[in-house]
Formats: C-alpha cells, structure tokens, sequence
C-alpha cells in the first residue's frame, strides 16, 4: 500500500509545479509560545531567512519562529486526519483547496516533542477531513522554539489508519508566499452540567467533568472545584471570588491536583485558614495534556467564570481576583489577557514574561501584584519584565515584590497566609456590580 500512494503522488504530481516547501524563518523571537508570538506582532515583518525544503518539516534555531507551507495533493478518496510535532509550540493550519483565506487550525502542540512523535497530545491530530484522490490542500505550519535546536514535523493519517510524514512527491510548492495568520482567540462555548444547582452550605464542593467546553471543532471535559465560606448560608452580603490557577503537572480530571496544591491544600491542612477565609474560591482543573497556554484554555476558563458567576449572584463581582502559581502563574496574564474586565486583581507568582508589549494597555484598569523568588531565573526576569513594562501605571495600579534568596516555590510564603488574601481583597474594581 505504501508503494501504491508513492506512485499515485508521482502520477499526480507529474505536470505539478515545482515539488517542495517555502520554509520561512524570524530571528531572535522572544518566548516559546507560538500564540504569544502571533498576539505580539513578532510575525508581522519580513521573515529573516527563507529556503524552500523537500518536506513538510524543517529545523528550527534557538529564539525563532518557522513557517513552512506547501500544498498537498491526497492520493485516493477517503478520511485524512493531519498531524503535527514541533520543539517547542506548534499550531497547523490546513484549506481543503489552495485559498490561503481559507486556512482553519486544525492541530496544536501544547509543549515539546520529538520528532514525529505525532501521539503525545490529543491535539496534535487533526478532527476527520474528506479528501478526493488528487484534491490540492493548502497546509501550513508554524513553530516557536524558545532555545536550543527545534523542530516542525507535519505528516497525516490515511484512510487505511496508517501514519506516515508525508512524502515530498505528494507536495508541491505554493505560488505565492503565505503570511501567518494573525493572532485570534479561539472560539470556545462552554456550558455546566445540566443539573448543576447553587451549592449553600459553607465548605468544598467537587464538580467532576462538571463543565463541558466546545474549543474550536472539539470537545473538552473540566472538573472544578469550589469553595464556599464559613456563614456563606445565614448571609447575604456580596461575596468576593478568588480564583486559582494550578502548575503543571496537576491537570486531570478528580481535582487531586487541586487538592495537593496552593490554597485548596493549605484550606484543607490549616483550620484557622479555613475558618477564617472570607471569600469563596474557584479552583479549575485543566484537563490532562492540556495547559494554560494551550490556545483555547484561558478562554475556556474564563466562560468557566462566567457561568459560575451566573449561578452564584452573590459573588461580588466588584471584587473577583485571579492567581497562579508556575505554569498557572502565566495562565493569570492569559485569562486576564482575554478578559480584563472581569478582575479586580490578578497575582501571578513565579510566572514567565506574557506579552510584555501589549501589558500596560491591556491592564491599565487592573490591580496587579506580581511575585517571584530572587533565585529563579527565567522566573525572576519573566516577572521583572512585567514589571518594567507595566511600570508607567504607577504603583498604585501594579507592584512587584521579589522573595529575597526565594526559588520558584515562593508562592509558600503567601497562600497560606491571612495577611495575603487581606492584601488581595483591599482591591476593588471601579466599576458597579453587574
């Protein structure tokens, strides 16, 4: 069978144009997050170097951004999936004709892999698409290495389930350059479980795959976890809502990795904290291979808020706050990054830079108060980079403190703490309740 496709991609490609790929490259792109660098406009230029290769893979330098494109022509009828791997976030685009205005996202890497190794996340596989033998697709892919040697890899699954790279004789080359797409948030719809009722009484409640979110053409389970005060059921005055990002590691589905981690744990292991806490609390859970900056993630969890909000009319929504620790750290800046409107504050703790060039606007009527260790490295820059880029605000609007000789777990030295929350909740939005 392998043979028989190579011929047909030989027969069909015979009067076709040049074979191969327009591989295009941009230098010195800060970050790792190929979302990160479409939103900041790091792909708006001319790219800095451009070759054209055999295949739909090329290798990427430290500090760059790659595209490669070309179309594709399938080999018979039938059910295609593509597929996509990348060092370190990769997004693939694919039109079912040679339109570049017809380019849809149909596959993501998340985080590093191997070459070809096309099965380490869910998301790398396209959904099912309906190809006629000989029909031109226009593909393109993008990726964004942080450091060292990188890679984009780009292959397909075929109508008889095997997965292959796909063969340079099944390729030709676009006619005209294809510029990345700009930067758009992904479309997400998501919805609770149907028969999910207000909690009262004070105390945690577990809601597995209690929410059900459409991302993109796919759908996703998240588990949540929510925390109601002490005489949250004798009262009735508005209730701030502190929200909490997990790091990675603790994505899944039974809220352990909530309940091991950041305020969950120290509600659960310090009774005066518990007794005490004035707030109620939101604890998301990421579902596995998922991350916070996994395109459609912090929109996800943003309508998450939403939604529990609608059913909690109590929750002061002049006073809803957002942190995060590590990889939920720069979850913060993203769910802040698409709704702004939403917090009072948000506290992002040993977190990498986000942005940087779009914070002072973006933020401009939010608290901020950004926290890292002094001995954490790309933490401590990434947050020291915030902090210089949102300083025109002034002090009243963000504040930076450094954990003298802290490494990345300083957020042990806040979240257990009243004096923490009692400085989050002095902040407040200007805005009335709506």
């Amino acid at each position: 069978m392998q043979v028989l496709v190579l011929l047909v991609c030989l027969l069909l490609g015979a009067a076709s144009a040049l074979s191969g790929v327009r591989i295009e490259e941009w230098l010195f792109v800060p970050g790792y997050q190929i979302t990160d660098a479409l939103a900041q406009g790091e792909l708006d230029r001319d790219p800095d170097l451009s070759r054209t290769g055999q295949e739909l893979e090329a290798v990427a330098s430290g500090g760059s951004a790659i595209s490669v494109t070309g179309i594709v022509r399938a080999p018979e009828d039938g059910t295609y999936r593509f597929l996509i791997a990348a060092d370190d976030t990769a997004l693939l685009f694919v039109s079912t004709d040679t339109n570049p205005k017809n380019l849809k996202q149909v596959a993501l890497v998340p985080a590093y892999g191997g070459r070809r190794d096309w099965k380490r996340y869910d998301a790398q596989t396209s959904a099912p698409i309906e190809l006629k033998a000989g029909q031109r697709c226009l593909v393109q892919a993008i990726v964004q290495n942080g450091g060292g040697p990188g890679h984009v890899d780009v292959g397909w699954e075929l109508p008889d389930g095997r997965s292959e790279p796909i063969p340079s004789s099944c390729i030709e080359t676009p006619p005209d350059r294809v510029p990345p797409p700009t930067y758009s948030s992904v479309p997400v719809k998501l919805v609770l479980k149907p028969d999910t009722v207000a909690a009262t009484t004070p105390g945690q409640h577990k809601y597995i795959r209690g929410a059900t979110a459409t991302v993109g053409d796919r759908k996703i389970e998240m588990s949540y976890l929510l925390f109601l005060p002490s005489g949250y059921d004798t009262g009735t005055d508005p209730v701030p809502l502190f929200i909490f990002l997990h790091g990675n590691t603790h994505q899944g589905i039974d809220l352990e990795g909530i309940l091991n981690e950041g305020p969950a744990d120290y509600l659960n292991r310090i009774p005066s904290l518990r007794e005490w806490m004035p707030m109620a609390m939101l604890f998301p859970q990421l579902p596995p291979g998922w991350r916070w900056d996994t395109p459609g993630a912090a929109e996800m969890t943003n309508e998450l808020v939403r939604e529990v909000c609608k059913l909690y009319p109590r929750f002061d929504r002049q006073r809803i706050y957002l942190s995060g620790l590590s990889m939920g750290g720069k979850g913060t800046w993203l769910m802040a990054y698409d709704a702004p409107d939403i917090y009072a504050a948000i506290v992002p703790i040993s977190s990498v830079a986000v942005r940087p060039k779009s914070a002072a606007k973006t933020f401009a009527n939010l608290h901020t108060w950004i926290i890292c260790g002094e001995r954490d490295h790309l933490f401590t820059e990434g947050s020291k980079q915030m902090y210089r880029a949102m300083s025109s605000l002034g002090e009243s609007k963000v504040k930076l403190t450094v954990v003298p000789n802290g490494d990345h777990g300083c957020w042990a030295k806040y979240y257990p703490e009243r004096s923490f929350y009692e400085q989050v909740m002095k902040y407040r939005k200007a805005e009335p309740n709506r």
